[in-house]
């Protein structure tokens, strides 16, 4: 993936990157119970404010979190993370 990394481990993604599916995130994570922004943070094990920058694409996940949240949810890093393209 194509970012800049930050000292806390997350990246920034720049354009025609990867980007969380909301869609799929919140259907599965409803799914297992975890209605809320809130709820879906605590989950992962990580903090509301980073989930919400996650969820507008202001950040993605490093590698490891990103293969977390798509296990969690039963699905592949790919499908959760797909790649977007250029504005």
């Amino acid at each position: 993936m194509s970012a800049v990394q930050h000292s806390s481990g997350t990246v920034q993604p720049e354009s025609g990157t990867v980007r969380l599916n909301v869609e799929l995130f919140d259907a599965k994570m409803s799914n297992l119970g975890h209605k809320t922004v809130s709820a879906q943070a605590r989950a992962i094990h990580m903090d509301r404010s980073h989930l919400h920058k996650i969820r507008n694409g202001e950040y993605a996940p490093n590698v490891r979190k990103a293969a977390e949240m798509a296990a969690l949810c039963g699905v592949t890093v790919d499908e959760l993370f797909p790649r977007v393209s250029a504005d």
